[in-house]
């Protein structure tokens, strides 16, 4: 697999865990939807965008609870 292929499977698994950042995610939905094993694809994430895929989830689940803070007050 190609650097550009890598790419567009991250940003496509970025655009799905934006879409259901408000249901339950699991890592093996995420791999599942990019059509990788769960280790294969987690070596993958982590190589591109630094963080595991569940500690990336955490952290957007965070930064959008803080946006929705900032909107209320």
């Amino acid at each position: 697999m190609n650097k550009l292929e890598s790419k567009s499977i991250i940003f496509d698994s970025l655009k799905y865990i934006e879409k259901n950042i408000n249901e339950p995610i699991v890592l093996e939905d995420i791999a599942k939807n990019a059509g990788y094993s769960l280790y294969y694809f987690s070596r993958m994430f982590k190589n591109e965008i630094g963080l595991s895929v569940m500690e990336y989830v955490k952290e957007r689940r965070l930064i959008k609870a803080s946006e929705e803070i900032i909107i209320c007050i």
